[in-house]
């Protein structure tokens, strides 16, 4: 799929495939289920989505991932290019039985399977950062702050590395 020209977006880069994750979230979630704070499968959905713990995940994850529905998938990526003006890294998809179950689909959206790959391991890293930190009590597990995700979304050097 090429999302660059199908969405006729000149800001975003062109991507050739997407491909299917081996992360499944889904098991994160049996092993939280026994804690009722943990049980709400949309708030751990917003917090890997949203959340960034180290520069990795913003560098090759991007800021915010995508968490959309089979359903709307293709508008909600036209979507997030349109107001971020580049292309997601990361894709959590869901359907209505899926929310209630917690099983969710992983995709990467990469030029080639060696970055998928690469983004793939850093985003499984990011995960275990977030529900190592739901699952200690008195966590003090700090988020980058927004002017530090800004610079690196904006960096220079990265966006030299990406065209490569």
């Amino acid at each position: 799929i090429d999302l660059y020209n199908s969405f006729n977006n000149d800001n975003a880069k062109p991507i050739q495939m997407i491909y299917p994750s081996k992360i499944d979230i889904g098991k994160k979630f049996k092993i939280l289920k026994s804690n009722p704070a943990l049980k709400r499968h949309k708030e751990i959905i917003k917090k890997i989505s949203r959340e960034s713990y180290f520069p990795d995940k913003v560098v090759y994850c991007g800021d915010n991932i995508l968490s959309t529905t089979t359903k709307n998938y293709l508008i909600d990526i036209k979507e997030y290019t349109s107001k971020k003006r580049r292309n997601p890294k990361i894709l959590i998809m869901f359907n209505e039985s899926s929310k209630r179950s917690g099983q969710f689909e992983v995709f990467i959206l990469a030029k080639n399977l060696s970055k998928a790959r690469e983004i793939e391991d850093v985003f499984s890293l990011h995960i275990e950062i977030i529900f190592q930190s739901m699952a200690t009590a008195n966590n003090h597990t700090k988020e980058l702050k927004n002017k530090d995700i800004e610079f690196l979304v904006n960096w220079d050097a990265e966006k030299y590395r990406e065209g490569i």
